[in-house]
């Protein structure tokens, strides 16, 4: 698979993110066939990266490539933690198979591992951007109006109850569009921390080179 092809995979991947989060706006039975081909996309986009795995004990490692470990081992859990409870939590498409078992038991930790997943996913993307030299003005801009718009997000969102097992099954007071919106804000404000991260230490293992 060529390069722009695996864009479109993860710009792809993105949007069925952003979809899968935003359960009170699509519905149960939407969000679970979301969910699987999520899933499927997940172990392709894995299965396409497997060189990454094969170097992982290979050469040396900078703060840049220790941080990118970390945020890849920690997606992978959570991701492969929130489609697991997802099928077994499945009220649609798995029902016949497992049924709902225990759900006041296992949705916190769905909810979490979807909203850690969702945090991390957006790091893991942001850590590939590439910060230009010039039009600094417009991105920093644009940087603030994410921050703003992103931290609105997180807790519009009820993202620290989430994320600490305190699913409080918020009812979302916006329209389905502003739900689609404030996930899609969240996962830009933390992309653009993770570039602005790994810039740093680019930069900084650039200069240690010297």
């Amino acid at each position: 698979m060529g390069q722009k092809s695996r864009k479109k995979l993860d710009v792809l991947m993105v949007i069925l993110m952003i979809v899968v989060m935003s359960y009170q706006a699509t519905g149960n039975l939407f969000h679970e066939v979301a969910g699987v081909i999520l899933l499927v996309l997940f172990v392709v986009h894995n299965i396409l990266n497997r060189k990454w795995y094969k170097n992982i004990p290979k050469g040396k490692y900078s703060g840049f490539r220790n941080m990118m470990l970390i945020i890849n081992i920690l997606t992978l859990i959570c991701m492969l933690a929130a489609m697991g409870t997802g099928i077994y939590l499945s009220q649609s498409v798995f029902a016949s198979l497992l049924g709902m078992r225990e759900a006041y038991l296992i949705r916190p930790w769905h909810v979490a591992a979807g909203a850690w997943g969702m945090i991390l996913v957006s790091f893991h993307g942001g850590m590939h951007i590439r910060i230009p030299g010039e039009k600094k003005v417009l991105y920093g801009i644009g940087g603030i109006l994410s921050a703003v718009s992103g931290i609105w997000a997180f807790f519009a969102l009820d993202m620290p109850n989430r994320l600490i097992l305190r699913d409080t099954g918020m009812y979302w007071r916006y329209s389905g569009l502003i739900l689609f919106l404030a996930n899609a804000l969240m996962m830009a404000f933390f992309a653009g921390v993770a570039a602005i991260m790994a810039d740093w230490l680019k930069r900084k293992r650039n200069r240690t080179r010297k």
